[in-house]
């Protein structure tokens, strides 16, 4: 009698869910396979959790031509979803200028919370590639501790005229969606001719107000 040869029984929704559980070895091969649109949509389908889990997981190799391949704002994102000490170890893995355009993207608190925890040395490296007006904020702000209030404070702020109108305000939000997308801001600030503050205006407020109000009739002044 011929012996009996036990065969593996098919299981492709396990062999499926045993992939699944490892999106790193998915995502170390689209990294491999060099196209940037697959990576971006493979990681918009994972969970934040799997996003870091992915990418903590990886080699360094692979994190280095991660992170380069990604567009900017959106390797931004995925270092913001790292804790802060992988996303040190990421920026400091790849090349300085890489590294300056995902800071470049960042709130100046998130810039300088990360810079400040890099070597002097590398950090200046990357400072000397990002934007001068961006590189000269984080080195404000890394001069201060985390728990005071130099330290915790964002350098973006919007700003705009007491005379400017409403809908003059509006106008330059919308055109200006991407840039000010990073912002973290509830208020603006109302200024007078010279750029000296008068007061502050809420958001909420500003998109409740007809359009031809002027910003001094409904500032809160300080």
């Amino acid at each position: 009698m011929d012996p009996i040869i036990p065969t593996q029984p098919d299981d492709p929704m396990g062999l499926e869910a045993e992939a699944e559980a490892r999106p790193w070895e998915r995502l170390g091969e689209l990294v491999d396979g060099g196209d940037a649109a697959a990576v971006e949509e493979y990681l918009e389908s994972l969970s934040t959790g799997d996003v870091g889990r992915a990418v903590s997981r990886l080699d360094e190799d692979h994190r280095v031509r991660l992170l380069a391949m990604l567009r900017s704002d959106d390797a931004a994102t995925l270092v913001d979803l790292l804790p802060e000490a992988a996303a040190v170890e990421f920026l400091t893995e790849v090349d300085p200028e890489v590294a300056a355009r995902i800071l470049d993207q960042m709130p100046s608190d998130e810039q300088a919370d990360l810079i400040g925890q890099i070597d002097a040395e590398e950090a200046e490296a990357i400072l000397a590639k990002m934007a001068p007006e961006e590189a000269e904020d984080a080195r404000r702000l890394t001069k201060y501790e985390d728990d005071v209030a130099g330290g915790i404070m964002i350098t973006e702020f919007l700003a705009y005229p007491a005379l400017g109108a409403v809908g003059d305000v509006i106008a330059d939000l919308r055109a200006n969606a991407e840039r000010y997308a990073r912002y973290d801001v509830q208020y603006i600030y109302v200024t007078d001719e010279r750029g000296r503050l008068e007061g502050v205006l809420r958001l909420r407020d500003l998109v409740l107000t007809p359009s031809q109000k002027r910003l001094s009739e409904i500032m809160l002044p300080t």
